[in-house]
Order: C-alpha cells, then sequence, then structure tokens
C-alpha cells in the first residue's frame, strides 16, 4: 500500500503494510501527531545551503522530510528491516539528494553487534547497547568522524541523532570532531535505557564543551542540571546559535 503524506507543504509517497501497522504511523505523521516538534525544528536549521546528517533514520519519516530543505541527507540506518523499507521509500519518490549507510555509528570503526530492545527487528528500537538481546546481527560500524570522512561531508550544519542510547558511545568519541565545525545537534537522549543518570556525564561534558546552548525542543533552555535530573527521554536541541524562541 502506498500512501501519500503532506507535511507543511512538502510531500513524498511511503511504502505502508500491515506487518508493522506503518499505515496507522504514517497517519500519525500526516496528522501531527508523531513529534510534531522535530519536522519544526528541521523547517527551523536545515536549508539548501547545506547537508545533514541523520544517524538513525529508521524507516526515513525524518529523512524524506529533511531531504526536501537540505542540500543533502547522509541517513545512517543499521537494522536490516528498516533499511529496506527506507530504501524503498526513497526509491518510490526517486530522490536523488540522499546518501544511505547500511551502519551503525559507533566509538570505532569495525564490525559491530547490533540488538533490538524488544527483539522485533525493523520496529526503532535497535541499538548497540541490545547486542545481548535474542535478536542480534552484524553490521558495519564508523565513527562519525570516519564517516564524514568517507563521504566528503564539509558542508554539514544539523546532525539528528536518534540511536536508542548508543550516544552513550558516539559522543564522547565523537567530541573533538564535533567541535571542529559549527553544526547544530538534534539528539534523542534516552536516559531510560542506562542504569543511572551518573553514566551520563560523558555525554554532557561533550554537550557542553561544543556547544554554547541547550534546549529542549519546545525551545525551552536548559542546563547540565536540569538533564541529570530528569529520568525520562529527553529530544534536546544542542547549538551555538542563541535561540529567543522557536515557534
Amino acid at each position: 500500500m502506498i500512501m501519500h503524506i503532506n507535511k507543511g507543504g512538502i510531500t513524498f509517497d511511503v511504502q505502508a503494510d500491515q506487518v508493522f501497522d506503518l499505515v496507522r504511523f504514517w497517519r500519525d505523521v500526516a496528522n501531527g501527531q508523531w513529534e510534531p516538534n522535530t519536522f519544526k525544528i528541521f523547517s527551523y536549521f536545515l536549508n539548501k545551503d547545506f547537508c545533514y546528517v541523520d544517524v538513525g533514520a529508521w524507516i526515513g519519516p525524518t529523512v524524506l522530510y529533511g531531504s526536501r530543505l537540505s542540500k543533502h541527507c547522509y541517513a545512517i540506518e543499521p537494522d536490516p528491516i528498516a533499511t529496506e523499507i527506507l530504501n524503498a521509500n526513497i526509491s518510490l519518490n526517486h530522490f536523488e539528494n540522499i546518501t544511505i549507510f547500511f551502519g551503525a555509528i559507533n566509538n570505532r570503526n569495525g564490525k559491530t553487534l547490533m540488538g533490538n530492545y524488544l527483539g522485533l527487528p525493523g520496529d526503532s528500537k535497535s541499538s548497540i547497547l541490545f547486542a545481548n538481546s535474542n535478536t542480534a546481527w552484524v553490521t558495519d560500524g564508523v565513527t562519525l568522524s570516519k564517516f564524514f570522512e568517507m563521504n566528503k561531508i564539509t558542508n554539514c550544519n544539523f546532525i539528528k541523532m536518534d540511536v536508542e542510547g548508543s550516544e552513550i558511545l558516539i559522543l564522547p568519541e565523537a567530541r573533538d570532531f564535533l567541535c571542529s565545525f559549527d553544526h547544530t545537534l538534534y539528539l534523542s537522549l534516552h536516559s531510560t535505557f542506562f542504569k543511572n543518570n551518573e553514566v551520563m556525564k560523558p555525554i554532557l561534558d561533550c554537550l557542553e564543551n561544543v556547544y554554547k546552548n541547550l534546549y529542549l525542543d519546545d525551545g525551552t533552555k536548559i542546563n547540565r542540571d536540569y538533564i541529570m535530573q530528569k529520568n525520562h527521554n529527553l529530544e534536546i536541541v544542542a547549538t551555538n546559535k542563541h535561540l529567543e524562541f522557536l515557534w
């Protein structure tokens, strides 16, 4: 089944089937029920002069939207079922400014063991942290700096990272690289996957070292203490821009 999606005047088609209840998911996307602030943030920061990197692309809701706003989208997804759907969605639209990497961003280069939190590959809950789950597979892994080098990326102004807790490995390793160019990081921080908030300190050290300002996805300015006190997942905009408001 093919569905036509319209988000704020940006349109694209998607493959939807009943196996993963994708009809309901894409209806939620179209109706603004799925991560409405994510699309607002993409619209605010992306533009045709720069590319962006989508770490944890899943089946493509942000990729299909963000590629229409940016010069080029580099989409990264390690889940074999999700990547099959992602590739089908990109092919369906004949979008030519998207590069897909069927692998994972990690804190080292080489083969990487992945797993799924619920044991259901394709459902967006895959992570390096769940490598010991009943459902596991091996994929190619590279550091963030290596990925940029491989793809000769020199004009990126935005990175979206939603990796189900793997940020605890990725960000500390990537700190120096992230300091080397000006960009905004839109991070899904999965603190509920960590044994306690203390283990987030290397992530927060990275954020404080690289970016001048941290905001929630609704534009509320936050700091390290705010993040450490929360016991639920947060959508964080880390940027060197000063935002009086988002919307």
